[in-house]
């Protein structure tokens, strides 16, 4: 992590931009430990959260690009790929200890900010690596020069919040995670800039308010037809499951079961089974555990 920083101080480096400005502009080549740790980026004033991987691993870096596998492997151990170079496969088998299983690829881990994984905006909750693609994407177009994915900070003509805000968006980038390394200081850092130069944007910043509380409401509508919402709220780390039931006590579905943060969080059940067949009419009844939280509510689909 001494090796892996900016190495600038980011507040002064981008305060004194004028004197700064070249095509190698932003923070050192390889800013991953201030990543983790979630810090050195500028967050204009407001106040950034950051997500727990440094805290939670005992070793930092070491405990997931290092992860144990087989010996003929070309990723964890001594390769420190999380990657196989080869076959790109992978090695989500480093997150099974905490988050457990995740999918095939990192791609697949969504990352919700107040209850939306659809965090770019573009009406599609895809996994947290390609929400932050689109984001980055739209960041860069706010940028220097205008309209153009190069991003270039490197002449008098950028201002101060276009050299504080292009700071942020190499920052993510020279990470080169995609946010997992730290999913809220990196959105934070994304989104706030984002906001800074666009006050028209729809991208939301991460709500602070964080709930006190484990709870789970009455899915809205209800009855429903085709779809339905459920909203809970977690008040810290959790693994949950939110699982769909018939009358008589029969898994129908598992419409979530993954480790999330602290926060209000929204689903959709869309009257599928497991195997994507919708179901019939009747009373149904939905079931949450999150820690030592469990609560269950009825709800009514109606054809």
């Amino acid at each position: 992590m001494n090796c892996h920083q900016a190495r600038r101080d980011a507040v002064a480096y981008t305060n004194d931009y004028l004197n700064n400005l070249s095509s190698h502009y932003g923070p050192h080549h390889g800013p991953q430990g201030d990543m983790l740790a979630g810090t050195n980026g500028i967050t204009f004033g407001w106040r950034t959260t950051s997500s727990p991987h440094l805290a939670a691993t005992k070793d930092a870096c070491v405990d997931c690009h290092m992860a144990a596998t087989t010996s003929d492997s070309k990723v964890g151990g001594h390769t420190l790929n999380m990657v196989d170079p080869v076959t790109g496969d992978d090695n989500v088998a480093a997150c099974a200890p905490c988050h457990g299983t995740i999918g095939t690829e990192f791609s697949d881990k969504k990352f919700y900010v107040n209850g939306n994984a659809d965090l770019d905006g573009d009406g599609t909750a895809n996994g947290l690596q390609v929400e932050m693609e689109g984001l980055l994407h739209k960041l860069a177009l706010l940028l220097p020069p205008k309209g153009s994915t190069d991003v270039s900070i490197n002449d008098s003509t950028v201002t101060l919040l276009e050299a504080q805000a292009g700071y942020n968006y190499l920052f993510v980038e020279e990470d080169r995670s995609l946010g997992i390394h730290n999913p809220a200081y990196a959105y934070s850092l994304i989104a706030s800039s984002i906001v800074k130069l666009d006050p028209t944007t729809d991208i939301k910043l991460i709500d602070n308010a964080l709930p006190q509380t484990f709870s789970i409401d009455q899915n809205y509508p209800n009855p429903f037809n085709p779809t339905t919402t459920i909203k809970y709220t977690i008040p810290k780390e959790s693994n949950v499951k939110l699982e769909i039931y018939d009358i008589t006590g029969r898994l129908v579905n598992t419409v979530v079961n993954q480790s999330q943060s602290a926060g209000t969080y929204s689903v959709t059940w869309d009257g599928e089974n497991s195997s994507g067949q919708k179901v019939g009419s009747g009373m149904y009844l939905y079931r949450i555990n999150a820690g030592s939280f469990i609560a269950v509510k009825k709800m009514i689909l109606l054809k």
